[in-house]
């Protein structure tokens, strides 16, 4: 016979100890549940619970037991062997069922998960008291409303179709606008379809990437041919925009388009110069790049870019372009009243 180390003597007497104690304190006439929960927590540890299955399950059913040890005694009892246990409660649900250890039963096994309690779930629903199917049936309904709220939650926050709207109706009042004022006479903005793209908004890295790749070519999309007809000399464009090398790059010419016209513009032209070099530095996927790292820190998106809350980041791009166009379009209607 091998005999054992002390260490291995000095588990075996705590575990006898504990066993003893547990065994006092369930049978006691006022048990204490602290005591309780931290003694089977041993046993659980242990792997000593199968000793008292049988002491569980009666105190579990014992109506005469109060409630709250009752309810501890089925939490260890299920977490012993769970799939031992909850079919044999599937089998022998009659002993249980119009008791108050129905009840307690029910509402344990709502907390858990798994194909074993769908099918007690199931069986309950059909053959419980009325009272144990009302729990059900209300637990259901929850995790369906649960389910309902997050995916509204998850539409509303990651859903863009009203701000893409609104771009789209204010890039038309703006045209309508420009056609109208002798100034331009001509429209800003072509016709794209490409803002439809921004509609979902992305859930990965790659997919902020995409989203950029397209804003950034939705944003620089404006009628060079007649801005061009600023009448700026390079020397002259150059003293009005900071390193410009030549008459070229449609925000460029609109930003000398409108100067031309006596409509105040500041040097970000409205928020788009940012936002353009927000998006052609995402594009590009430069992870380790200090004038991504500088841009996104200048416009307090550093800690959602490391945190890859990329839909947060999207939004406020987008949110950034309509801002861009709400100023252009009190800019060109509030300077007609000057003309």
């Amino acid at each position: 016979m091998e005999f054992l180390n002390e260490n291995n003597l000095e588990e075996h007497f705590i575990s006898d100890r504990v066993f003893t104690l547990t065994l006092k304190e369930l049978n006691s006439s006022d048990p204490n549940e602290s005591i309780i929960t931290t003694l089977l927590g041993y046993m659980l540890r242990t792997k000593s619970l199968n000793k008292i299955v049988f002491l569980l399950k009666e105190i579990f059913e014992n109506e005469n037991v109060r409630r709250d040890i009752r309810v501890l005694s089925l939490q260890y009892l299920l977490r012993e062997n769970p799939k031992d246990q909850l079919e044999y409660y599937s089998k022998n649900f009659e002993s249980i069922k119009g008791k108050s250890s129905e009840i307690i039963f029910v509402k344990e096994i709502l907390k858990w998960k798994g194909s074993n309690i769908e099918k007690i779930k199931e069986k309950i629903s059909k053959e419980g008291s009325d009272r144990a199917q009302e729990l059900i049936e209300n637990n259901s309904k929850n995790i369906k409303r649960k389910e309902i709220e997050k995916e509204e939650e998850q539409e509303k926050k990651y859903n863009n179709t009203e701000i893409v709207k609104e771009i789209s109706e204010l890039r038309k009042k703006i045209n309508l606008l420009a056609v109208e004022d002798n100034r331009f006479k001509f429209t800003l903005f072509p016709d794209s379809e490409r803002i439809i793209s921004q509609i979902e908004g992305p859930t990965k890295l790659a997919e902020l990437m995409g989203r950029c790749m397209d804003l950034r070519v939705f944003i620089q999309d404006l009628n060079a041919e007649d801005l061009s007809k600023h009448g700026f000399s390079l020397d002259q464009a150059r003293k009005e925009i900071n390193g410009l090398n030549e008459l070229s790059g449609s925000i460029n010419l609109l930003h000398l388009y409108l100067l031309s016209k006596k409509i105040k513009v500041g040097e970000d032209l409205y928020g788009l110069r940012t936002l353009n070099n927000i998006v052609i530095r995402i594009a590009a996927h430069p992870q380790s790049e200090e004038k991504l790292s500088k841009v996104l820190k200048e416009n307090k998106l550093s800690e959602s870019y490391l945190k890859e809350d990329f839909q947060y980041i999207h939004k406020k791009l987008l949110e950034m372009y309509l801002n861009f166009l709400r100023s252009l379009f009190e800019k060109i209607k509030g300077s007609q009243q000057a003309v």
